[in-house]
């Protein structure tokens, strides 16, 4: 199985975990061009940079596929002429976006490679590390209260509005090189019966920020319109 995986994954099968055969992201990110000593963007597989020393913790600020787009994720004219101009918010405060502070509470550039409580000195979700889901997010509280039997998980969020109301459809839209389609796939095949039918993935061929290629916005406002339209059709009875 793991010969398999080197086969269709192009990464050797000492990466890939004998029991579970999986092949972390990450991993797949940073030594699928071993050969080259390239490192893929984790945003996008098509970009590349030399490979850092890989005892090293991997930086957003230093990421194939970020490092191109930093001054354009710092400020982002573009959004601020949308938010100011087209929707008229009125503010004279600078978008922070990812690199500004506003999603991580710390500068990224000087990482601790063993802080307790992160991956490899950064945040897993590093752009939500401020962001506090709950405890639906963490699966719930698993310490017992003193005489109490150890709380149940609760319900995730998604399902519990989706079960809640049964006229709301999901879309995950996700880039081909931005990590696994095939990953959402399997999410949704796992997901219950009574919510799957209510739940699609569509794929396109771009990186995380898909939508900067002409032809995936093209494709992304059919599928769009198309979604409104079977949402709509939900809501009807049709």
């Amino acid at each position: 199985m793991r010969a398999g995986l080197e086969r269709h994954t192009g990464v050797s099968r000492q990466f890939v975990d004998a029991d579970s055969l999986a092949l972390e992201g990450s991993t797949f990110a940073d030594r699928l061009l071993d050969d080259q000593d390239l490192e893929l963007g984790r945003y996008d597989y098509r970009m590349t940079f030399p490979r850092r020393d890989l005892g090293r913790p991997w930086v957003p600020t230093r990421d194939p596929s970020l490092a191109p787009m930093r001054g354009l994720m710092s400020t982002f004219p573009p959004a601020i002429r949308y938010i100011r101009n087209t929707l008229g918010y009125k503010s004279d405060l600078y978008y922070q976006g990812p690199f500004g502070l506003g999603f991580h509470p710390r500068p990224l550039e000087n990482v601790l490679p063993d802080e307790a409580g992160h991956w490899g000195g950064i945040y897993t979700d590093w752009m939500a590390a401020r962001w506090n889901r709950g405890a639906a997010m963490r699966g719930g509280d698993e310490e017992a209260a003193e005489g109490q039997a150890a709380k149940k998980p609760e319900t995730p969020p998604l399902r519990r509005a989706m079960e809640m109301n049964p006229r709301l459809l999901v879309w995950n839209v996700k880039g081909l090189y931005d990590g696994s389609c095939a990953a959402l796939d399997e999410a949704v095949a796992r997901t219950p019966a009574h919510l799957r039918g209510r739940m699609r993935n569509s794929c396109y061929r771009g990186g995380h920020m898909l939508y900067t290629e002409a032809a995936v916005r093209r494709e992304l406002k059919r599928d769009f319109a198309q979604f409104v339209r079977d949402a709509l059709g939900l809501r009807s009875g049709t």
